[in-house]
């Protein structure tokens, strides 16, 4: 079932696939818009967008860094969901938010969606804590919370088909679900 017939799937997310980004297979259907994780999309990346203005100040500022978990109260345990190392960092994560978000936010509801991304930051620098406590490097990035929404998806959607790209050999890469 991994090789298929890609003629179906729209030009623009042959793209995205063709560069590593899994796109559905598939039309999905919501039944509500996604205003939770499309607002949160969108503050992340004019965040992010001001955060690139003075680079250094504000991965100091706003990562988490293990060795100081407590700075500004414990805050940067979140802060640090919304300083990114550049654009394509920044592009990856939020297309991840959008693309898997929408629907667990569906299933699930707004608040629950912006409560598990929450608790699934924090376990994020919660786990660096754990493996080094003596950490000093800022750990930046919404990669923590983006996976607990990977995570919820992959167990409430197990039967949906995702696309890529695979390129094991280069002179013939294809399309895989």
């Amino acid at each position: 079932e991994n090789a298929f017939d890609a003629s179906h799937i729209p030009l623009w997310q042959k793209y995205l696939a063709a560069f590593g980004f899994p796109v559905t297979d598939g039309v999905m259907k919501l039944s509500r818009t996604p205003w939770a994780t499309l607002s949160l999309a969108l503050v992340t990346t004019l965040t992010s967008i001001v955060f690139f203005t003075d680079y250094t100040h504000s991965v100091e500022t706003y990562g988490f860094i293990p060795e100081e978990f407590d700075r500004m109260g414990g805050l940067t345990f979140l802060t640090c969901f919304f300083v990114h190392g550049g654009w394509m960092h920044l592009l990856g994560n939020m297309y991840f938010l959008v693309a898997f978000g929408r629907s667990v936010e569906d299933r699930i509801g707004p608040w629950n969606l912006l409560a598990l991304l929450a608790l699934a930051t924090v376990g994020g620098g919660a786990l660096t804590l754990v493996l080094d406590p003596q950490g000093d490097i800022p750990h930046i990035g919404a990669s923590g919370g983006i996976s607990g929404v990977l995570l919820l998806y992959a167990l409430l959607f197990p039967g949906r088909k995702l696309v890529f790209m695979f390129a094991a050999h280069i002179a013939r890469p294809m399309m895989v679900r």
